[in-house]
């Protein structure tokens, strides 16, 4: 089921494709390393993320999460 308004890949009130009775569970948010701010969710974070890499300061924390 596919809601044309808000459009989402999982979603836990109905907008977009709800997730299968398999086991699967859809959170409202994700929490990552380093308190959420080590994401690639938008291009700062991205830029941050791939800075934090280059630096080579906590690159571990991404690679294994």
């Amino acid at each position: 089921i596919i809601a044309e308004d808000e459009p989402a890949p999982c979603a836990v009130n109905g907008h977009g494709r709800t997730c299968p009775i398999n086991g699967t569970l859809c959170k409202e948010g994700w929490h990552g390393p380093n308190g959420g701010i080590t994401n690639f969710d938008n291009f700062m974070f991205a830029m941050l993320t791939v800075f934090q890499c280059i630096t080579m300061e906590g690159w571990t924390d991404v690679l294994y999460w």
